[in-house]
């Protein structure tokens, strides 16, 4: 038996090619929908699926999700054309200490940059192009999608 990810789906490549309509938006905002009463335990998860569903529908390939390295997490790996991305999803449900990407700071850029390098140099990927994005998500507190935006290349 191999090695499946949280969705349930084999771990490796998946892209446009082999997209599954399980991973389109549409679902998941009806599952958020049907437990409310659970999703502010798991909304970095729920806003993990969004995130991967949203990705596939704008074309990335997802290689691998929750990526653990010296130093950290990664969320997920993607790739955009020939170019491998790394992936940091934030979810928030209150906008109360600011939008999902303003919780990004500095100290957390540099992580994900030392992420990043830790991950071509382990996969053998120094020749490729590689950047870092970032997904944002933003719930609403009965767990119904407000937004969600992927901004490319936040790390310079």
């Amino acid at each position: 038996m191999g090695r499946f990810d949280v969705d349930g789906l084999p771990l490796g490549i998946i892209g446009p090619a082999q997209f599954d309509p399980r991973h389109s938006i549409e679902p998941i905002k009806r599952q958020l929908l049907r437990c409310r009463g659970n999703y502010g335990q798991s909304s970095e998860r729920w806003g993990l699926r969004l995130a991967k569903a949203h990705l596939l529908q704008l074309g990335y390939k997802v290689l691998e999700q929750n990526v653990r390295m010296r130093g950290g997490e990664i969320d997920l790996v993607a790739k955009d054309g020939d170019t491998v991305v790394i992936v940091e999803v934030r979810t928030k449900s209150t906008l109360r200490f600011g939008t999902p990407e303003e919780s990004i700071t500095p100290s957390k850029l540099a992580r994900l940059g030392r992420l990043g390098q830790f991950y071509v140099q382990a996969r053998k990927l120094e020749e490729v192009a590689w950047r870092i994005d970032v997904v944002a998500v933003e719930m609403e507190s009965n767990g119904k999608l407000r937004r969600i935006e992927v901004l490319k290349n936040v790390g310079g």
